[in-house]
């Protein structure tokens, strides 16, 4: 029981990871074209 909430957490926990990045990525784009 206790694994799986583990694996749950880690799960969740690397997509907010992955959405983190894709919004440095947009916000590091948007700064380029703005130049």
């Amino acid at each position: 029981m206790k694994f799986e909430a583990l694996q749950i957490v880690n799960e969740n926990n690397k997509k907010v990871l992955k959405e983190r990045e894709a919004k440095k990525l947009k916000n590091r784009i948007k700064k380029l074209f703005k130049k």
